[in-house]
């Protein structure tokens, strides 16, 4: 239960931590009694402040999103959560002045370490399988589904149960996970068969599995559209004029539209492939985002 609890605290607070940026002063410079910040790359310390929590609230979302993830593709949300991640640094360190060598260095070194530890954490904790098995979450069918991934896991696994038999004076475990395993291997073909074609296409490698893959990855191309337009205020794509709307330029608009856009896009992806309970706190920061994304058009 304090796996849940956590989860649905991050879901929470990530989805309202963008809005902390209005604590911050609305100025170039920022003066405490312990420091002083000066921002030069952004018109204010609140703009800075607003972007760096920005991507640290995305990151959040995918980190949490690639350690819950029970499928197959769940690679391409660790692709787009690395490119996240770069993100934020790049935002971080926009501040910091360095020569170009140490920043690049800076933010490739961090990028790779907050994504190996995401990594680590996620086969640490194995909340997919952990999830299965508290609170009775696992009967006889998750049983004769369950594949191991070779011999030594297969071995791993009768070590525990060994270890479990021997506490609970329980001698026979080892024979009925073997046999367990043996009528899972014989009617795997049959109960693949016969479960439903939306399991089929997230459990399996099948063809609705790979379209969420590449899904999942066309996220990254929409966040890139941003360096087709002009630098400028519209933008004539020939059927239509494309405005900047209140932003500087139609750049930027596209920019944070598209990055807006492509959260709203990743958080419905994992609400509605998500198996949890708590995957109903996903419709927070899904509206969240969808009024931001509305917001963008308004005009005064």
């Amino acid at each position: 239960m304090l796996y849940e609890l956590m989860i649905v605290v991050i879901i929470i607070s990530s989805s309202f931590m963008t809005y902390l940026h209005v604590l911050f002063p609305d100025a170039s410079t920022w003066t405490t009694s312990f420091f002083q910040f000066n921002s030069t790359h952004y018109k204010s310390v609140q703009m800075y402040c607003f972007f760096v929590l920005l991507f640290l609230s995305q990151s959040l979302f995918l980190s949490l999103w690639y350690i819950t993830c029970r499928y197959w593709w769940k690679i391409a949300v660790f692709i787009v959560l690395m490119m996240s991640f770069y993100n934020f640094f790049i935002v971080v360190f926009s501040e910091v002045e360095s020569s170009d060598l140490t920043h690049r260095f800076s933010i490739y070194f961090l990028t790779l370490l907050c994504s190996y530890l995401v990594y680590l954490v996620s086969k640490k904790i194995n909340y997919p399988l952990w999830n299965r098995l508290t609170l009775d979450a696992i009967d006889s069918e998750e049983v004769l589904r369950y594949k191991f991934k070779n011999s030594k896991h297969y071995t791993r696994v009768l070590n525990s149960f060994d270890e479990d038999a021997y506490k609970s004076n329980i001698t026979n475990l080892k024979e009925l996970v073997a046999k367990a395993v043996l009528i899972s291997e014989d009617n795997f073909n049959k109960e693949e068969n016969q479960s439903n074609i939306l399991d089929k296409s997230l459990k399996g490698k099948s063809i609705g599995g790979v379209l969420i893959f590449l899904l999942i990855l066309s996220l990254l191309l929409l966040d890139k559209l941003h360096v087709f337009a002009p630098d400028g205020k519209t933008w004539d794509l020939g059927f239509t004029t494309m405005g900047s709307f209140e932003f500087p330029s139609v750049t930027i608009f596209l920019w944070f539209t598209m990055l807006k856009i492509t959260s709203f896009l990743a958080l419905t992806i994992w609400f509605l492939t998500s198996r949890y309970w708590w995957k109903y706190f996903l419709l927070i920061p899904i509206i969240i985002v969808s009024y931001q994304i509305i917001g963008t058009f308004n005009v005064k």
